[in-house]
């Protein structure tokens, strides 16, 4: 497809080229000559020219690599006609000017149309108009057809653009052609207005549309997979339950009205800082924050505070039982960064200048990870940005469920709550460090088990009573309202108890319970969730004890939710299962049959500590997902105890993390693939449990591994891409590099291998090949290691730990630092050297130990750097550029040693 953005300005050219050319020739303009003879006009349209062909060869480009629809290939043929028969008008009138250069002092003529007229050429001038009207003519269809062929590149690109430019984007699109049209139907020349208004159009599209597509390069980077996963999953708020929090400041703690209120609302629509809401495990602080994060009372009230200034909300919900990302520092200010400036896309050049500025200086990709240094950079300019009259309100899930030092994500809040601009409501479990910090301050926290028992009670009741017999007994016998009050009594404010007390009861109502019946169901019921969870794990079968172990220790290991699919091929497990599967796309009824097998054989073997719930479809079967039942019931089957119960009920070889690799190579061969492409999250994950199993076990799944790339150069045998084609970024210069991934070859699949740090396997293969190939393959296996990256997101943040230690067995396997990269002249060295130098993304430290273990593995220290703009610079100069003074002094030693031992090398070997 050709580039929207080339069309444009073609066109925006071909505005300004015919319309200064009619004039040129039609309206004539005062002649005045250079310092060499030359006209004035001539170097206005040389400049339009230089333009033209410059949109040309972009053109012609697009049109060699243009593998699109049949309407793309017509396009970029009609836009290249279109820009060579202007380039050959401009050099005919280039020509006719040419001849008409004034030599000497003398003015022969006071305007270029009197020596047009009078000049011998006048049939070529005549052609020369006729050309330019016919050209635009020719721009007029364009514009009409690039603006209402919905499937033109560049209407592609105005429907792509961010919600909040739509309109502007549309009302300039209606401009463009309202102005075409009356072109069109003009008997005569294009009005000057008419002419200047187009280009103004055409240049508005390109600037705004430049502009929506840095701001979207921006909000993907801080994207990642799991970003919603959380809110999705927490559920929505029974009925009429949680109103007290707005009912202004009336709501007293039941049946204890000298107890303060919540004061929720007057924080909301006056107060700054932190509101606390705190609670037992279970009590339903997540469903509390979602409802309180999604309602329009809460925006309403926080517009009172915002006042005159914009409002803008974002939420962020930890989750200790998920990925790295949503329970880090990262994952929080990454997913608050993205909701805020989605929101409100004029903060980012204020907020993300720096990254812009890369991205536009071609020097960084906007795919590049975030650090969290930028990250930090960026909340700064947001905390302190006086541009935008804005105000922030964050809804901040689950601090008890950060996966790190507490002190340092109440730190954070801290620091962004001095701002007056932003204020945080926040929920955790009533530990001492929050008390400590958020407790202090009675009218900015509210405990919510000490508010919640009328929503126990309306939610008790409204389950019961959809049972018709429950409803009828109940007029008849007090008792049945009295159970509604036990339930209540007995919760204490822990919302999940009640959940499972009352699916209990209505399972004896389906199965004609009396009160009497129902009134033991409840006692019997075990009054704290871990005595619930103990009595569950008890209560499996014992011929199900193998199967459930092994089903709790893969979630327990998993870093996601679990497919149903992935636990599906526990029942076909063996040894070298994996392998021996065939290649062969699974059968649509094939699936869901296993899914339903699967649901059924969970619901006996786990009982209520893992829950099935159905996603969604995805072009195919729907996605069926195994989680814990809450945070609660993984907390329990992780504590040693529960573990040891585990362990004993399977065999010693069991390693839950060698089963999801084999289960996933099973689905890759099974799923099949399109255009030789796997989807991204199989090769994603099945390469993260790789790594997990090097690092914890301290062995490599060789086998599975080889038998992987096998499996992936057979699905790329149906493509042109040979094995499955691997974006690696190099932020250097924003290149994108396509590493060529030839049929089979166990070459390509290592660099992916090192890309996802799996050193054992990595140093496995290298013992195993030649030095030819590890030559020639070097410099590209380096880069891989400290450059590149996949474009697969990991599951867990990059670490620059792994980074170092796959970079550092590469070295010493032997691979040289000095082996350029094949076909070209650049090496690891030269290029890592010239990528620090150019961005700002690693550590100082970090590309300390990186410069050193190079020069240790001898590194060439005399080499000449070639700099963005042409100019050369030394080993030294950059080293003293991209590190702190003192390890550059270090390093500067290194090399006087390195270049010593070298001299007496010398004289030895003389």
């Amino acid at each position: 497809m050709v580039d929207p953005f080339t069309a444009l300005s073609l066109a925006g050219t071909v505005v300004q080229f015919v319309d200064y050319g009619s004039k040129l020739i039609k309206e004539g303009s005062e002649l005045y000559h250079s310092a060499g003879g030359a006209l004035p006009v001539n170097a206005e349209l040389e400049k339009i020219t230089v333009n033209l062909k410059e949109i040309t060869k972009k053109l012609e480009s697009s049109a060699r690599t243009d593998t699109g629809s049949t309407g793309d290939t017509k396009e970029t043929g009609a836009l290249r006609s279109l820009a060579e028969s202007c380039s050959e008008a401009a050099d005919e009138l280039l020509n006719v000017l040419e001849d008409l250069k004034v030599k000497g002092t003398n003015r022969q003529w006071q305007s270029l149309r009197q020596a047009l007229r009078s000049s011998h050429k006048k049939d070529e001038i005549r052609k020369i108009e006729k050309k330019l009207d016919k050209l635009q003519q020719m721009l007029n269809t364009r514009l009409i057809a690039m603006m209402s062929d919905q499937q033109s590149s560049v209407i592609s690109l105005l429907e792509s653009l961010d919600e909040g430019n739509i309109s502007r984007m549309t009302q300039l699109k209606t401009d463009i052609i309202d102005l075409v049209q009356r072109s069109r139907n003009a008997k005569h020349d294009t009005s000057e207005e008419d002419s200047s208004g187009l280009l103004n159009c055409l240049t508005s599209v390109i600037q705004e549309g430049k502009t929506s597509e840095l701001n979207r390069s921006v909000l993907t980077s801080l994207c990642f997979q799991s970003m919603t996963v959380r809110l999705s999953n927490i559920a929505e708020a029974h009925a009429k339950t949680f109103e007290w929090i707005f009912e202004d400041g009336n709501h007293q703690v039941a049946e204890m009205d000298s107890h303060p209120t919540t004061r929720f609302v007057e924080w909301l629509t006056s107060k700054n800082g932190v509101y606390w809401i705190c609670g037992k495990a279970g009590s339903g602080k997540s469903t509390l924050m979602k409802y309180l994060a999604e309602n329009d009372r809460t925006m309403s009230a926080l517009k009172l505070w915002a006042g005159s200034d914009r409002l803008i909300t974002a939420s962020y919900f930890f989750w200790n039982a998920g990925v790295s990302m949503q329970k880090s520092q990262q994952g929080l200010l990454q997913s608050l960064l993205h909701e805020v400036l989605g929101r409100c896309q004029n903060l980012i050049p204020l907020v993300c200048a720096q990254r812009l500025k890369r991205i536009e200086d071609l020097r960084y990709s906007h795919e590049e990870p975030w650090s969290r240094s930028d990250l930090s950079m960026a909340f700064q300019q947001l905390i302190h940005h006086e541009l935008v009259a804005t105000k922030f309100c964050f809804f901040v899930d689950g601090l008890d469920e950060y996966d790190g030092d507490h002190e340092d994500i109440i730190h954070i809040l801290k620091r962004f709550t001095k701002s007056p601009r932003i204020k945080i409501c926040t929920s955790s479990r009533p530990w001492n460090i929050f008390i400590d910090t958020f407790g202090q301050t009675l009218e900015r926290k509210l405990l919510l088990e000490d508010l919640t028992r009328e929503d126990i009670r309306c939610y008790v009741k409204d389950q019961l009573d959809e049972y018709e017999k429950f409803v009828h007994l109940k007029v008849i016998d007090s008792r049945y309202n009295v159970l509604v009050k036990e339930i209540v009594d007995k919760a204490q404010g822990v919302f999940l108890w009640v959940f499972l007390v009352v699916r209990s009861l209505r399972k004896g109502l389906k199965e004609a319970d009396d009160i009497s019946d129902l009134q033991r169901r409840l006692r019997l019921f075990p009054v704290d969730l871990e005595t619930y969870f103990q009595q569950m794990l008890g209560s499996i079968e014992e011929c199900y004890h193998e199967q459930s172990a092994q089903i709790f220790l893969i979630a327990i290991n998993a870093t996601l939710p679990l497919s149903v699919v992935t636990l599906s091929m526990l029942d076909i497990r063996a040894e070298g299962f994996a392998k021996k599967a065939e290649i062969k796309p699974f059968k649509y009824d094939h699936i869901i049959a296993l899914q339903q097998k699967t649901r059924t054989r969970l619901n006996a073997r786990c009982k209520d500590l893992l829950e099935v719930h159905e996603t969604g479809y995805v072009g195919g079967p729907p996605v069926i997902l195994v989680d814990f039942l809450h945070r609660t019931a993984k907390d329990f089957l992780q504590t040693k105890e529960t573990i040891d119960i585990l362990r004993s009920r399977i065999p010693d070889e069991f390693d839950p993390r060698v089963f999801l690799c084999e289960s996933l190579l099973i689905q890759i061969k099974g799923i099949g693939s399109i255009d030789g492409h796997v989807p991204g999250h199989l090769l994603r994950d099945i390469m993260y449990y790789a790594h997990e199993i090097e690092c914890l076990n301290g062995f490599s799944v060789v086998e599975l591994l080889d038998e992987l790339d096998r499996v992936m150069a057979v699905h790329g045998a149906h493509s042109n891409h040979g094995w499955v084609e691997i974006s690696v970024i190099s932020p250097l210069r924003g290149a994108i590099v396509w590493d060529s991934l030839t049929l089979g070859c166990n070459v390509n699949f290592l660099a992916f291998a090192i890309q996802k740090h799996l050193s054992l396997y990595v140093a496995h293969k290298l013992e195993s090949m030649s030095e030819l190939t590890q030559r020639q393959s070097a410099a590209n296996w380096l880069l891989h290691a400290v450059i590149y990256r996949s474009p697969f997101e990991n599951v867990k943040e990059t670490s620059s730990i792994d980074r170092f230690d796959m970079f550092c067995v590469l070295l010493e396997s032997g691979l040289n630092p000095n082996d350029r990269l094949r076909g070209g002249h650049d090496t690891a060295w030269t290029i890592y050297l010239l990528h620090v130098n150019e961005t700002e993304i690693s550590g100082l430290e970090y590309r300390y130990r990186i410069i050193e273990r190079f020069l240790l593995h001898g590194a060439d220290t005399n080499a000449e750097l070639l700099l963005q703009d042409g100019k050369k610079t030394t080993v030294s100069e950059v080293i003293h550029r991209v590190v702190s003074p003192a390890r550059a002094e270090q390093l500067e030693k290194l090399i006087a040693q390195r270049r010593q031992s070298g001299v007496l090398q010398w004289l030895k070997w003389r």
